[in-house]
């Protein structure tokens, strides 16, 4: 696709936003859920796609974390669509009484969704579900990474929808930076921090308003109260999906020092239960191409150089080069110079640091960016007040990790360095949309008493309204 096919598809989407500006409830509906229909008419095809793109992807995975979470999203919306559709009635000054006040939400026209390789499915149809349910056109730039999903979606959608609906997008870095300059009406990025600085630039000239859903590096803490064993099973399924290639995924664990030898031993206990062999492993994900294997390989080989312990927790070496497969592995307190405690890892790598107090992991969790989940393991509510009140993050799990993603009420979003804007639930439905302040007017006007001439009267009106 060439710079002069995209600006075709823009135009064409532009110009069918312009035929039905605002699509009735039923419209969106249909559209929802002949993309559920789609979805689960070809799951066996995108599974072996996406497999296909990783050298390996267990389907299991594909299924629970991509098509599940899809298909439940797209239920949810169409659930809401009529309470989302019905305007919000809004409070009216009282000197403006008896007229009334509401909220319509519009449409804002063609949207554009930029989604990633690590979960291309649900990160791709997780905010068309949304810029549909808001009455919007849309189109996808997939990840020149999956490129046998990315066609065969591609596929999928142009025979089930019309393309002024739902256009998709391939190819790679210069088709990428020419979509993100495009004057969409709104813009949503799902990627790396680095990245999402270069989208929002290119949006910035056209005022393109974005939503940039980025990553960052997740802490979980596990403190005194908390049942260890829960949180090393909880801890280590979440690194373990996807060979940890998650933007929620913990990424480092902050655990009382006198209780770190004991988590441990539960991290590998639980890792030898869940994946007794590693290299080739029907429920074992592989990292997704040559570039990702070797920088989990320099992560590694950084932080034992400047000092870190390594914690095996499964029989084996740690890389399978042949595969792209890196195995579950600890790194017990890297130095703060190494690069697993400075840049998202994005892989099976768990650093694991130990500290004396609450108010100390607190601190280390604050003076880092603010991370896109945090996780917290303990029992005791005044533990748990202190980590809210305390600590900034898009989202927050107690007692278990990533399992807030698939809440379709919650918002999802980041803040600072994280991301920015919200999408899933309501807040989904407003990001997409153009909330219309309507006033209408009653036949009872009180504010022609305030209109010129300005007299006596006027001035005794106004004395009253502003008196304390």
């Amino acid at each position: 696709m060439d710079s002069i096919e995209l600006q075709k598809i823009f135009e064409m989407q532009k110009a069918g936003f312009a035929s039905l500006p605002y699509p009735s409830r039923d419209h969106r509906a249909q559209l929802l859920k002949k993309l559920e229909s789609l979805l689960l008419d070809n799951s066996k095809k995108i599974e072996e796609a996406i497999s296909e793109d990783f050298g390996f992807r267990s389907p299991f995975e594909t299924r629970m974390s991509e098509l599940f979470v899809s298909v439940q999203g797209l239920r949810y919306a169409r659930k809401k669509l009529p309470q989302w559709l019905r305007p919000t009635e809004r409070s009216t000054t009282f000197w403006a009484l008896p007229s009334r006040s509401e909220v319509r939400y519009q449409p804002k026209g063609v949207v554009g969704i930029m989604s990633p390789w690590n979960y291309p499915l649900y990160l791709s149809i997780s905010p068309l579900t949304y810029a549909w349910a808001a009455g919007n056109r849309a189109m996808l730039k997939l990840s020149e990474h999956t490129p046998n999903f990315s066609s065969l979606l591609a596929e999928l959608l142009n025979h089930t929808f019309e393309p002024q609906w739902v256009s998709v997008v391939q190819g790679g870095l210069g088709i990428a930076q020419e979509f993100a300059g495009l004057p969409f009406d709104h813009l949503l990025f799902t990627g790396s921090t680095n990245t999402g600085k270069k989208v929002m630039e290119a949006a910035a000239a056209n005022l393109t308003p974005v939503t940039l859903e980025l990553g960052g590096k997740c802490p979980a803490i596990v403190t005194t109260t908390a049942d260890l064993l829960q949180a090393a099973r909880k801890i280590m399924a979440a690194k373990l999906l996807n060979a940890g290639q998650t933007c929620i995924a913990p990424d480092y664990v902050l655990i009382r020092q006198e209780r770190k030898e004991e988590f441990l031993d539960h991290l590998r206990a639980a890792a030898q239960e869940m994946l007794p062999e590693i290299k080739i492993n029907k429920n074992y994900t592989s990292l997704i191409n040559q570039a990702q294997f070797d920088h989990i390989s320099r992560l590694y080989e950084d932080a034992i150089d400047k000092g870190a312990q390594e914690f095996r927790l499964v029989r084996g070496p740690v890389f399978y080069p042949e595969h792209q497969v890196v195995a579950p592995v600890v790194l017990v307190e890297p130095t703060s110079d190494s690069v697993v405690r400075q840049q998202e890892i994005f892989g099976p790598l768990l650093p694991v640091i130990g500290f004396k107090d609450l108010p100390e992991a607190i601190d280390r969790v604050n003076q880092g960016e603010k991370p896109l989940a945090l996780y917290l393991f303990a029992k005791k509510k005044a533990e748990v007040k202190m980590v809210l009140e305390s600590t900034h993050s898009g989202s927050v799990a107690v007692n278990t990790c990533l399992t807030q993603i698939a809440q379709d009420d919650l918002p999802f979003g980041g803040v600072g360095a994280s991301g920015m804007g919200r999408y899933h639930g309501v807040e989904g439905y407003i990001t997409f949309s153009n909330p219309k302040a309507v006033y209408h007017q009653s036949t009872v006007d009180p504010t022609k008493l305030l209109q010129p001439p300005f007299g006596a009267r006027a001035q005794r009106i106004l004395r009253m309204l502003i008196r304390r």
